[in-house]
C-alpha cells in the first residue's frame, strides 16, 4: 500500500484479479496481506492479550474479504481496513464482557 512513504492507489484491474496478478498488480488477497502488520498492531492497541488480538484480526480477515466489494478503490485501504478491525474489536470486548468466567490478572498471579 505504501511506496515511498506515500499511499498508493488501487485500480479496477486490481481488484477484479481475485486470485491472479498477471497485470503485475496486487490481487485481492495481497492487499490485506501488505498491510498485515498495521492492522494487527493497531488492534494488539485496543486488546490487552496477544492471542485474542490475533483472533480479532482472523475474524478481520475474514469480514475484509466478505466486505471487500465495498471497498471505494478511490481511498486508502488501510484506514478502511483499521474501521474494520475497530469494529470487529468493539465485538469481541462486548461478547466477552458477557463471560462469566473473567479473572483479573492480579488473582492469576
Amino acid at each position: 500500500m505504501f511506496e515511498d512513504g506515500k499511499p498508493q492507489k488501487i485500480t479496477k484491474s486490481q481488484l477484479n484479479s481475485h486470485d491472479s496478478t498477471e497485470s503485475g498488480g496486487r490481487s485481492l488477497r495481497s492487499v490485506p496481506a501488505q498491510d498485515r502488520d498495521r492492522i494487527l498492531a493497531y488492534i494488539q492497541s485496543l486488546l490487552p492479550h496477544r492471542a485474542d488480538a490475533e483472533d480479532v484480526f482472523q475474524r478481520c480477515s475474514i469480514v475484509l474479504w466478505r466486505k471487500f466489494h465495498d471497498f471505494d478503490v478511490q481511498q486508502e485501504f488501510l484506514p478502511w481496513a483499521c474501521g474494520v478491525a475497530f469494529y470487529e474489536v468493539r465485538n469481541f470486548l462486548r461478547v466477552a464482557a458477557r463471560d462469566r468466567l473473567q479473572f483479573n490478572d492480579t488473582l492469576i498471579t
